[in-house]
């Protein structure tokens, strides 16, 4: 059956035409190692590594798979999701971390939520494979394993505080809820696959005991999970989201009704902040105005995705917010990954870069939350070339791209970027 039963039917082709772009586009940036592409975040820029990443965009690419077999049955979802599967377990490296797992800091490795978000898709996946009938990649399982004993609960566990810390060195006093967060959904679905509930379940108690501390009490901020335990003047909508599946879940295991609560008071919070006609806040701050550039379509995507997972929105729900999605799809395929880097106050000047430059990871998001209301019946598309105005430090560029490579020029036709696909290093990076 298919799952776009409550999607309006006017936006059903525009979500196959949608998604079949973004699959078409994501091949071309896919190659035996994985997904590569530079990337733009909220905090930093990775332009010159262009590799592939085993950050979230893993969580996203497998939970689009599992939603897209589970609306068309075609069981190449289930090849594709084996496939990611093995890349990324191969990716690990011998203290548990991934290579290249930082996103917009890439290619560190050890990023922070990355890593286990990426890891509890693949718990989710495995599951869904299972239930499809396939056979559990031994690789990855192996993976999850090692990378919970070896890196999660020897390295990141704080004793002190009975929660995780992003790094080893972290500050005792200081955690990241989104992080710890995707280590409980971790280490519950790790429990979910091998049957050790028993083994995690302290940890899993300790640190979602953690989030309730963290969570604000008053004021704009009310609900809202901060950036950091210590950090509570400001919220970002998208991290403060990624903690709600976490917080339904452990309550569903704990049988514990303050995470419950908890998780209520963090779905008002977005509600509060989630725009369907308008702008949605970035950033929410204590005593000042919040901050709604640049807006990220991906972020807004996957807060959406949460709310979903998490139980407090139906796809009824979900469905008004894809023609606000729909808009930022470039012909590429691929999807804008903000709006209103470098802000001007000239409402004609083009956008800067790096909106329009596609990222894989924020694509995916965007491409799962498509996938969630997707029809029985598959679309096709080819990339078609993109070729669009934007500023660089404040000039006149053009954007191009297709289905081999990715190009920045200044007015006069000066490479300020240039990327060949499934290359690691740009051949020109001057931005």
């Amino acid at each position: 059956m298919s799952t776009v039963i409550n999607a309006a039917p006017s936006q059903t082709p525009g979500i196959a035409s949608a998604v079949a772009g973004a699959e078409a586009w994501l091949e071309t940036i896919r190659d035996e190692d994985g997904h590569y592409g530079p990337v733009i975040g909220f905090r930093n820029t990775s332009m010159a590594y262009c590799g592939p990443g085993f950050d979230w965009r893993y969580e996203a690419l497998l939970d689009a798979a599992i939603a897209m077999h589970r609306a068309t049955r075609d069981g190449a979802y289930l090849d594709r999701i084996e496939q990611d599967l093995s890349v990324l377990a191969a990716a690990q490296l011998e203290n548990g971390a991934f290579r290249n797992s930082y996103f917009e800091f890439n290619p560190f490795e050890g990023g922070m939520p990355h890593e286990p978000a990426a890891l509890a898709a693949a718990c989710r996946a495995l599951r869904y494979l299972k239930k499809a009938g396939r056979g559990v990649p031994s690789g990855i399982a192996r993976s999850i394993e090692f990378y919970i004993e070896r890196r999660l609960l020897k390295e990141l566990w704080n004793k002190l505080l009975q929660t995780f810390n992003d790094w080893e060195t972290s500050e005792f006093t200081d955690y990241a809820p989104c992080s710890v967060a995707a280590a409980m959904e971790l280490l519950m679905g790790y429990a979910a696959c091998a049957g050790t509930w028993e083994k995690v379940e302290r940890y899993v108690s300790g640190a979602a005991a953690s989030l309730v501390r963290a969570q604000q009490s008053a004021g704009v901020l009310d609900g809202a999970m901060p950036l950091t335990q210590r950090n509570r003047n400001a919220a970002s909508v998208y991290l403060a989201a990624r903690c709600l599946p976490a917080l339904v879940e452990a309550h569903k295991r704990l049988d514990d009704a303050s995470l419950q609560q908890a998780a209520d008071k963090l779905n008002r919070f977005l509600e509060r902040n989630a725009a369907l006609d308008g702008p949605a806040p970035r950033l929410v701050f204590a005593s000042r105005p919040a901050s709604f550039l640049p807006f990220f379509p991906g972020a807004f995507a996957g807060t959406l995705l949460c709310r979903l997972r998490a139980g407090f929105m139906t796809q009824a729900d979900v469905a008004p917010h894809v023609a606000r999605a729909l808009e930022y799809a470039l012909p590429s395929g691929a999807f804008r990954t903000a709006e209103g880097f470098g802000a001007l106050r000239t409402p004609k000047a083009p956008p800067d870069w790096r909106d329009i430059m596609p990222v894989c990871g924020w694509t995916a998001k965007l491409y799962a939350l498509l996938a969630e209301l997707h029809p029985p019946q598959r679309a096709t598309r080819l990339v078609k070339t993109v070729r669009l105005p934007v500023r660089v430090r404040r000039r006149q560029g053009v954007f191009i791209e297709d289905d081999a490579t990715l190009r920045i020029e200044d007015a006069r036709g000066k490479p300020l970027y240039h990327w060949v696909k499934k290359q690691r290093w740009p051949q020109e990076c001057a931005l």
